[in-house]
């Protein structure tokens, strides 16, 4: 579609010499290396003593494999080295570190300038035979005896691992159990309904060798038939270090696991695992029941044409429905559709929906002008066959592997939908919340991202409301204003704010996460049992907040994601009420009878914030066809496609309207805005045209380590006679390689600044956020302000913008070029009569 003021491209940008990386920490207060020898001596005493018992247990191994265990290492700070001297002992094996951000202080390590203050550390996780074991408390005494000890070659760091380290110990049970929410989910299960536990997933240790991953399988394998189990599916990802396994096993089993004695039992005692985990579990609510409507006047009656652009993985769709039919491509290679009933269709119908017209509640509905592709991830549970989720005899993880590569390389050779660049995952598994440790899912998106380039939109997951204590419930929530109601419903938010983090894969680094605002195009109706919650356009109280990986910002953004009334649950707490009519919420279509089926429903959720944002990337995609087709190419570059979507999805984003929604309903001022509400509510026409007072541009192109790449552009402006309020925004997106056992996750980190005559006089200032959390994540944002007087050559100035690429600390270097898609708006005051030109 043509428009009046089309995107501008970017020159190709000159090189440069990258730009610097501030540091950043305090000192710490460390032990004497003889306090540290009094501390420890006893913990390497109990590890050697663990060494000595497992050997007596597995002597008689036929296999004659050494026995081995999982040593964690707690460290105050953070040991950048230590991952090159485990390569360097043999016997050694690196699985993992964390970061752990909120470390308390003790009489031992504490912050030299805030001593009370928690402070960063890393946990540290090596799989270790009895040698290796042996030769690390050798290194430890010969240290213990002499200070100046001239440590190995290449093993130096151990120095400060041994100054460092506040606690060590073997992997046990209590890791493998506490955290994981396996332990809750068998007790609701069992002793709460009664029920027969449903499969688990077991996480073991990844190991680099194969002899030693089908060593620990077997042993996984043998300990779960042991106890009158069964394996019921196993999947190695070689490329994200996952090695994971569903089972089942009797009730009997579960009830003692749930005893006094569980440390004690065999699943606990079992060294090859990590974690045990509940299987995915997903939650899908509704707003209101079903009603039909005719609203197929309303959607676009030009027939669907070309290839898909969009993707969805999700439930099976309707696709008989007015609203869908011959707008999807449905590919079921796992002929989920045979026992998947047409009325439990809900899900996958609204989300395709949503994908292919945006809330059809809308004024103006735009409907998709290509095909979408569909492949379903979910059917009904097989326990009641009532509602939908994951299957319960697979892994996610193998099963979302499986889809993509079907999508990109096929199963024989022979890609399905290779022309897709965005696939929306409208799911979250609400076993897993973001606790600091990547779930496999999210490490598969990230690593699916960067390979096959393609942009993963997912929504952060929807909260229960009625698990959030809220003082005086309902009875005094209608009593107030809603800006009152809204305020003690985001007090409790705050308070809470540690149980409702994002659900995975929310947390994924390359994806882009949404969060919900409250909002729709529906009107709210309170009853005397029934209110509204908080106001509209306030941050939908259901949305789950937190960091991702790296601490990166997430949500990156929010966007509608339907209205709603609560209810009372108790005295002091609320649930949502379900209207039995058409209530408020996305509209949405829905199974229903017929041989053309005409059910709607009203949908509230990040799930349908996330489809909305989908459904934008198509409109996203044509601004940019037209713009790569009046530059002679021959259609959107496909390496860069994906990219210059994500960078586009966020470019339109204004802190100045959400920015009070966050200090008014979170108190959060300035830079801890982002914690709560990201980048914002993005404005679509900013990112997709220019205007007379604001020009938007985008590039491309590739960037290698420790390289910088500089783009100009004219200044739009005519400076010469006036005093003008300029703002530069400046968004830039791109996929990061992952290395996905370290806490850097990412093999190299992009960043950019203003430089130059751009960064002293024209915008100096930063606006709004904290840019070295902007810095974190693979899509940065960020507003550059400058007012005043300026004193500017229209010939030679330029707006300068210099993007810098470097390897992360400690990691290899990268052997291959990035790609990055940086996008710029410079921009004057709405109210200045300035054009651009």
């Amino acid at each position: 579609m043509a428009v009046e003021y089309p995107l501008l491209m970017l020159p190709e940008p000159s090189e440069q010499d990258k730009g610097g990386r501030p540091g950043f920490g305090s000192p710490m207060h460390r032990p004497s290396v003889e306090v540290q020898g009094k501390r420890l001596s006893p913990k390497l005493t109990r590890l050697a003593n663990a060494f000595d018992s497992k050997k007596i247990r597995v002597q008689a191994n036929p296999d004659g494999m050494e026995p081995e265990l999982a040593l964690v290492f707690e460290v105050a700070g953070s040991l950048s080295s230590f991952f090159g001297a485990v390569t360097r002992i043999d016997g050694l094996d690196w699985l993992f570190d964390i970061e752990d951000d909120e470390m308390l202080p003790d009489e031992y390590f504490f912050p030299e300038e805030d001593t009370g203050s928690s402070f960063s550390g890393r946990v540290y996780c090596v799989m270790s035979d009895r040698k290796a074991f042996d030769q690390l408390i050798g290194i430890w005494e010969k240290y213990q005896m002499d200070n100046e000890y001239a440590f190995p070659r290449g093993l130096t760091s151990l120095r400060d691992l041994f100054c460092l380290l506040r606690d060590v110990h073997a992997w046990g049970p209590e890791d493998r159990f506490l955290d994981t929410g396996i332990l809750d989910h068998w007790r609701e299960t069992v002793e709460v309904k009664g029920m027969s536990p449903s499969p688990f997933e077991i996480e073991l240790f990844y190991r680099s060798s194969a002899d030693k991953r089908q060593l620990a399988s077997k042993n996984v394998r043998d300990t779960i038939n042991e106890l009158g189990g069964s394996v019921l599916s196993e999947c190695v990802i070689d490329e994200i270090q996952y090695h994971g396994m569903m089972a089942t096993l009797p009730t009997q089993q579960i009830e003692e696991l749930l005893g006094a004695e569980r440390n004690n039992m065999l699943l606990a005692r079992c060294d090859e695992v990590m974690y045990y985990r509940p299987g995915g579990q997903v939650t899908i609510d509704s707003v209101s029941d079903l009603f039909e409507e005719d609203v197929a006047d309303r959607l676009s009656q030009e027939p669907v044409s070309g290839v898909p652009i969009l993707g969805i993985l999700d439930g099976l769709p309707l696709e008989n429905h007015v609203a869908l039919r011959n707008r999807l491509i449905v590919d079921d290679p796992d002929d989920f559709g045979e026992n998947y009933p047409a009325s439990l269709r809900l899900h996958g119908t609204a989300m395709a929906s949503i994908v292919a017209h945006g809330d059809l509640a809308a004024p103006t509905v735009s409907s998709a002008s290509r095909p979408i592709y569909v492949r379903p991830i979910m059917r009904p549970d097989k326990a009641f066959g009532r509602k939908e989720t994951f299957p319960e005899d697979t892994l996610i993880v193998d099963l979302v592997h499986r889809a993509v590569k079907r999508i990109f390389d096929g199963d024989e050779g022979f890609p399905v939908a290779p022309s897709v660049r965005v696939i929306n995952l409208s799911v979250g598994d609400e076993a897993r919340q973001f606790l600091g440790r990547p779930s496999p899912l999210a490490k598969l998106l990230d690593w699916l991202s960067y390979k096959y380039r393609v942009l993963f939109v997912i929504s952060v997951g929807n909260q229960h409301l009625d698990l959030i204590p809220i003082e005086g419930g309902l009875s005094e929530l209608k009593e107030m204003s809603i800006p009152d109601r809204a305020r003690r419903i985001s007090d409790s938010l705050v308070r809470e704010r540690r149980n409702l983090k994002l659900l995975s894969p929310a947390e994924s680094l390359n994806s882009i996460s949404v969060g919900a605002l409250y909002d729709d195009h529906s009107h709210v109706v309170e009853s005397s049992l029934a209110i509204q919650p908080v106001e509209e356009g306030d941050v939908s109280p259901i949305t789950s907040f937190g960091s991702g990986i790296t601490r990166s910002i997430k949500p990156e953004i929010l966007y509608p994601g339907g209205k709603f009334l609560v209810s009372a649950r108790d005295e002091n707490s609320i649930n949502f009420a379900r209207s039995g009519h058409r209530g408020p919420g996305v509209l949405t279509a829905a199974p229903s009878a017929g041989v053309v089926a005409k059910g709607y429903i009203t949908e509230a959720g990040t799930s349908c914030s996330a489809a909305a944002i989908s459904h934008e990337c198509e409109a996203n995609y044509d601004a940019l066809e037209d713009v790569f087709s009046n530059a002679g190419y021959p259609g959107v570059p496909k390496d860069y496609a994906a990219l210059l979507l994500k960078a586009m999805t966020v470019h339109g984003c204004v802190y100045d309207n959400i920015g009070k929604i966050a200090e008014k309903q979170f108190s959060a001022k300035h830079k801890d805005c982002t914690q709560w509400v990201g980048y914002g509510y993005p404005d679509f026409q900013r990112a997709r045209e220019c205007a007379l007072n604001r020009v938007t541009t985008f590039g491309f192109g590739d960037i290698g380590k420790d390289e910088g790449q500089k783009f100009r552009i004219p200044l739009p402006l005519n400076f010469s006679s006036e005093v003008i309020d300029r703002r530069l925004v400046v968004t830039l997106a791109y996929f990061a390689p992952v290395a996905f056992n370290r806490q850097e996750y990412r093999h190299a980190q992009l960043w950019f600044d203003r430089v130059g005559l751009t960064k002293d006089r024209l915008v100096p200032n930063r606006e709004y956020t904290d840019w070295q959390a902007i810095r974190r994540g693979t899509l940065q944002h960020q507003s550059f302000v400058g007012r005043g007087a300026l004193s500017w050559d229209e010939e030679t100035d330029e707006i300068e913008i210099l993007v810098s690429c470097a390897s992360t600390a400690g990691l290899k270097s990268l052997g291959c070029l990035l790609r990055a898609c940086p996008m710029m708006i410079p921009r004057v005051a709405d109210t200045h009569s300035t054009r651009c030109r």
